[in-house]
């Protein structure tokens, strides 16, 4: 980028976000080795002078069609994410405070190891699974989900 504009200086995350989306763009190229490291990669000019950003990103993602199947897998794993509570609405979607499916999975053998702890008069284990049920969940176990709305 420097021999290309030597009197400009580039932001890292303008140039990380360049980096995601030049595949995209279909402005990328590199050569990976057998450990998957990337060891060389060329950003064709075309990148760097493209007059219109926005509107060839729409002329992309406009040719893009997902298979079936991809679809199908995506959804399942949103899916698998338990809604905790709404954070806001909006004309075109709501967005909601979700759990990981790890964690979701987690709680819900909690709940099935309370009840039998309660049955058997484990006090122990029923203590186990309610400290491991009612722990504020970590930033890694939690996210945001964005529902789109059908008009």
């Amino acid at each position: 980028m420097n021999r290309l504009f030597p009197n400009n200086t580039f932001d890292a995350s303008d140039l990380k976000l360049g980096l995601y989306l030049a595949l995209d763009f279909r402005v990328f190229s590199s050569h990976n080795s057998p450990t998957w490291e990337v060891t060389s990669f060329r950003i064709s000019e075309a990148a760097i002078s493209m007059a219109d950003p926005e509107t060839e990103w729409d002329r992309v993602m406009a040719t893009y069609r997902p298979s079936r199947r991809q679809i199908a897998e995506t959804v399942d794993q949103i899916q698998q994410w338990e809604e905790i509570k709404r954070l806001g609405r909006g004309g075109q979607s709501d967005v909601f405070l979700v759990r990981s499916p790890e964690r979701a999975t987690q709680r819900a053998t909690c709940l099935q190891t309370m009840r039998v702890a309660l049955g058997q008069h484990n006090k122990a284990e029923l203590a186990d699974a309610i400290w491991s049920y009612a722990r504020p969940d970590s930033l890694p176990e939690l996210g945001a989900k964005k529902v789109f709305k059908n008009s």
